[in-house]
């Protein structure tokens, strides 16, 4: 069994690279929306035993009693990563065998794909398996056996470092591909790939409820650098 955990940047900094599309607003609605989205998803994961977000953000602790999941407050000056070190060396503490750590911006990820990822890292004895982003080979979903295996170093080429740090330390790894998994919204060509794609979601609804979603598509429509 697994106990995922789930990074959340503070709201206010969150998708800052979506500025010439979205303001301010509207960029911190969407990260709440996706945590929601994610939170949702990853309950359906019957390997997913517990889920602790991990975030210093008020607004994302709240989201997460109210769907049910732990919070390990992010403190000090060492970021998400040093949090997730944190939280996954408590966890191994408390004989948790493995965690799950994914990002909330794989909004197109369902339930089966977590469940077809994990049940392959279980049956092949992985100690790593890193889902790559498709774009900055970030990681875009990652299972680790024991939970303190490796320390964490997410961000642009995050697959390969963690994928190096496993090798150094005698950890049996595997990079993989996973179609619904390897999209994460960073880009503004994600963001309309969201548009078109995922009409179920939170992170859609929000797009709708603050009349994005036209601006975003509209062939004719020009984004700017920051919107205010």
């Amino acid at each position: 069994m697994f106990t995922a955990l789930i990074p959340v940047k503070e709201f206010q900094f969150a998708k800052q690279r979506l500025s010439g599309a979205l303001r301010p607003k509207e960029r911190r609605e969407l990260a709440a929306a996706m945590l929601i989205d994610t939170l949702e998803m990853v309950s359906q994961v019957p390997s997913v035993s517990n889920i602790v977000v991990v975030t210093a953000d008020p607004d994302a602790r709240k989201l997460a009693i109210e769907h049910c999941a732990d919070v390990f407050e992010e403190t000090g000056a060492n970021g998400l990563n040093g949090a997730l070190d944190q939280a996954a060396a408590r966890l191994g503490a408390k004989g948790v065998p493995a965690i799950m750590v994914l990002p909330t911006d794989i909004v197109l990820a369902e339930a089966d794909d977590l469940v077809t990822l994990s049940n392959a890292h279980l049956l092949l004895g992985t100690d790593l398996t890193i889902v790559a982003a498709g774009f900055d080979f970030g990681t875009n979903c990652l299972l680790v056996t024991p939970p303190g295996a490796i320390p964490f170093c997410f961000g642009e080429l995050s697959s390969i470092r963690h994928f190096e740090a496993a090798k150094l330390r005698g950890y049996k790894a595997n990079i993989v591909r996973v179609p619904n998994l390897d999209r994460d919204i960073d880009r503004i060509s994600d963001l309309r790939f969201l548009c078109k794609s995922a009409p179920s979601r939170h992170s859609w609804r929000c797009l709708v409820r603050n009349q994005a979603l036209e601006r975003i598509l509209a062939p004719c429509a020009t984004v700017h650098e920051d919107i205010r």
